[in-house]
């Protein structure tokens, strides 16, 4: 990860969420998952809110988490959907706080799946592959204004270079 990210006030709720959607599909606590992954409670629930972005785990960390999801009954599916939720995160950080340098969107092809996760905080609409949650990563009003701000200002670039 980027600077960008770590440097953000956006945090890492798209992974969060959706690390917390697929751990309740499984019927799993909190609890349980740290003591499998032997960690603190607190951990966990530092990635589901994105107060501790899991972007920003050590990859081993991350590797653990889903090694034992899948142990636990996690799909393929549910297991690259994390993946693309933490590139998300990376990318709408990257938006509402931009840095010198190419935007991660300059060198990255986002899947239909990566797509649905990013449009996930702005229009409230559920991803396909996750399924079943309920609820909406919180964008606040102010970070959705900068994403579409960055769009919009995006796309008047690139017309400007058509032209």
């Amino acid at each position: 990860m980027t600077s960008a990210v770590r440097g953000s006030p956006y945090s890492g709720v798209v992974a969060g969420l959706a690390l917390r959607t697929i751990r309740s599909g499984l019927s799993v606590t909190q609890t349980l998952l740290a003591g499998m992954l032997e960690m603190d409670t607190s951990a966990i629930k530092g990635w589901e809110t994105g107060r501790r972005p899991l972007g920003h785990a050590r990859a081993a960390d991350v590797q653990n988490l889903k090694f034992r999801l899948k142990l636990l009954g996690a799909t393929p599916n549910q297991l690259a959907i994390l993946d693309d939720s933490i590139k998300a995160d990376w990318i709408l950080a990257a938006t509402v706080n931009p840095e010198p340098g190419p935007h991660p969107l300059a060198h990255q092809v986002v899947t239909r799946d990566a797509n649905q996760l990013l449009a996930w905080p702005l229009t409230g609409a559920i991803p396909n592959r996750l399924g079943g949650g309920t609820s909406r990563p919180v964008l606040g009003s102010a970070q959705r204004d900068q994403v579409y701000d960055a769009l919009r200002e995006s796309s008047e670039r690139s017309q400007i270079g058509r032209a």
